[in-house]
């Protein structure tokens, strides 16, 4: 698991996750969970937790507005 405070507009670590592995996260205000997937990177929608399925793909936690207060996201990612 990470656990990452933000003050700004940043990325955390990405973290792999294969088919069947359980995906968990939680978002303060402005951090969102995104998912790369091949060469396309979107917005995670589903809640947590949830089961990544299909071919293996990299989650991150992305800050996308701040007001420079600190600012929690985690995710973690475990195999099936």
């Amino acid at each position: 698991m990470i656990s990452v405070t933000f003050t700004c507009a940043q990325k955390s670590v990405t973290r792999w996750a294969d088919d069947g592995h359980t995906v968990s996260y939680s978002c303060g205000a402005g951090i969102v969970l995104k998912k790369v997937s091949g060469a396309t990177t979107s917005v995670v929608t589903e809640g947590s937790p949830f089961v990544h399925a299909g071919a293996p793909a990299a989650y991150f936690l992305e800050c996308i507005s701040s007001d420079g207060s600190p600012v929690v996201g985690t995710l973690s990612i475990e195999g099936a």
